[in-house]
């Protein structure tokens, strides 16, 4: 692991150690809103790892044909987890607007699983004529 991703995980540590009960509703909302912006990040952060994986095949090491099988042996994921991961960063690699997004927290998976579905409906050149106003849209 990278000093930086142990960095991350200690502070995620030290963040579960908080007591939410006696905060004001202002900053419990503030909270969730801050924990939901993280939460997309660490999908672009997972996405970007699991590319970088599966593109030098990593998972052959062990005996795995794709990262999913590897995933279960190795992180004790389900496969319809797995499969999520997988799928959002295959779809990422198409949608290079969408995935800054992401991974500045602006939106969700479920955000690209739709433009990804506008995209498969048309051809590259006109989904990507089109995809700063999806995006626009998705945000707004």
């Amino acid at each position: 692991m990278t000093s930086e991703l142990a960095d991350l995980e200690h502070q995620i540590d030290l963040a579960n150690k908080l007591d939410f009960h006696g905060l004001p509703a202002e900053t419990k909302g503030e909270t969730l809103v801050a924990i939901s912006r993280m939460r997309n990040k660490l999908a672009a952060l997972d996405a970007a790892a699991i590319t970088a994986f599966e593109a030098t095949h990593e998972q052959r090491a062990q005996g795995h044909a794709s990262v999913i099988g590897w995933f279960g042996h190795n992180c004790h994921e389900q496969i319809d987890e797995s499969t999520l991961r997988r799928r959002l960063a295959k779809r990422l690699v198409r949608h290079p607007l969408a995935e800054e997004a992401l991974r500045k927290g602006a939106i969700t998976a479920r955000h690209i699983d739709v433009l990804d579905k506008a995209r498969r409906h048309t051809d590259d050149d006109t989904y990507r004529e089109h995809e700063t106003k999806l995006l626009a849209a998705a945000v707004d």
